[in-house]
């Protein structure tokens, strides 16, 4: 498996970049981070946000009532995989950056949650607990 790389000089341009533009109401947290190039996917007021670093913009890109996050780029950057409560679990799902509907990976009774892609970009990597029980 190959290491994941710190981002953290990445995340916290990002979070500053958004946060000086006031993308989102003042009195929103952004949370769960992710970077790819110019691109930052984060979760707040339960569901997904793209955002552009350098237009210093964001735009809600999931609007179910379930609850979504959190989000991790494809190493290419053209998917996200996230974590969503669309049918009462959590379960992982993947999308397409420029949007579209959510396709389901998991169906796990007792919850699943991304960690990541692998290398190629081929699989995401996840948690679940159901072994433990």
């Amino acid at each position: 498996m190959t290491p994941l790389r710190f981002r953290a000089p990445a995340l916290a341009a990002a979070l500053l970049a958004l946060a000086a533009a006031n993308a989102l109401a003042s009195t929103q947290f952004l949370r769960r981070p992710d970077v790819h190039g110019d691109m930052v996917v984060f979760t707040s007021e339960g569901d997904l946000w793209l955002g552009s670093i350098a237009a210093r913009t964001a735009t809600r890109i999931t609007t179910d009532e379930g609850a979504e996050g959190p989000a991790f780029f494809s190493p290419d950057g053209r998917q996200i995989a996230f974590a969503a409560q669309y049918d009462g679990g959590n379960d992982v799902y993947v999308m397409d950056v420029g949007g579209g509907i959510p396709r389901r990976i998991t169906w796990d009774p007792v919850g699943a949650r991304p960690l990541g892609w692998s290398a190629d970009g081929r699989e995401v990597l996840f948690r679940s607990q159901r072994w433990n029980t």
